[in-house]
């Protein structure tokens, strides 16, 4: 779709859509009309075209986030048309019609904002699971009977037809085929910690060794960037020989069936030459061997 010509528009109101909204801890997703009030300030109207599934989004849907309140519309994986601009809004490299990926919202004002770190922004709890909406106002979203509904999950609750969308969440243009962005959605969470985690965290030298436990879409990220780093060895562990497989496929120079090894870290050090360099953890049950798997130098 060609761009249209910047429009500022903050007037917009009562844009009826539809969402999957979660009316209560443990509710279903259940798709729903709901009426939005349109962008305010820094804020886009986004029309989602593709919306990844977080095991996040999961874990909020059954409660488990005090902090997030129902009914509640979830998804922070989007990509999606813009369709109005804020008037708040200071970018200029984003006009209306435009293709966007998203990621999550941050404040930009805390200290590590101001140091280059959203990720780790002071309000992200509040803005993310929290789904508050930045500029301190109501939900942009209400359900037909004119309940609110929370829908500013990570700055811009995904699952939905159309959504206000705080505009840090834009990370930037798609500048390709819309019709084959659907796998880049999850650039916005999923794709980003993984490769994020050693391309920006770790970096690792060609001569270093890494092992990834767990192949979900963080750990086949990372695992993706340890192999467009060139790294040395790279071992994938997972219990499924599918994901194993595809590990290979995508770059893994050994593949670990954690069911068929008796002893992971022995394992491990025989094919690294005594320990590896790094160690990522994408299940959670793996911090003990990740820290024997490493290699510990003694001082000469």
């Amino acid at each position: 779709m060609a761009p249209h010509h910047t429009t500022h528009d903050s007037h917009a109101r009562n844009i009826e859509t539809v969402a999957y909204v979660v009316e209560h801890a443990g509710a279903d997703f259940a798709l729903q009309n709901i009426v939005l009030d349109g962008p305010q300030g820094n804020e886009y109207l986004i029309e989602m075209k593709y919306t990844g599934i977080c095991h996040t989004d999961l874990i909020c849907q059954t409660g488990s986030a005090p902090s997030l309140q129902f009914p509640a519309i979830l998804g922070h994986e989007g990509a999606g048309y813009i369709r109005a601009i804020g008037d708040g809004v200071q970018r200029t490299d984003i006009e209306v019609g435009e293709f966007v990926l998203l990621s999550f919202n941050f404040c930009g004002e805390c200290k590590r904002c101001r140091r280059h770190q959203p990720a780790t922004c002071l309000d992200g709890g509040k803005l993310h699971i929290g789904a508050v909406r930045a500029n301190g106002g109501p939900p942009p979203a209400r359900l037909k009977d004119g309940r609110s509904v929370q829908s500013s999950f990570f700055g811009q609750s995904s699952f939905a037809a159309m959504s206000v969308v705080d505009a840090t969440c834009v990370a930037m243009r798609y500048p390709y085929d819309p019709e084959d962005a659907a796998i880049f959605a999850a650039c916005g969470c999923g794709f980003q910690t993984g490769a994020g985690t050693v391309l920006n965290v770790l970096k690792p030298q060609q001569d270093d060794s890494i092992v990834v436990f767990g192949l979900g879409g963080v750990g086949l990220t990372a695992l993706m960037a340890a192999k467009y780093l060139g790294l040395h060895h790279i071992i994938a562990v997972d219990i499924n020989p599918g994901r194993l497989e595809l590990a290979k496929e995508l770059g893994a120079t050994h593949a670990l069936n954690s069911k068929d090894v008796e002893d992971m870290v022995t394992a491990l050090r025989e094919i690294s030459d005594g320990g590896v360099d790094f160690a990522i953890d994408c299940v959670g049950e793996y911090a003990r061997q990740r820290m024997h798997a490493c290699r510990i130098r003694e001082a000469d």
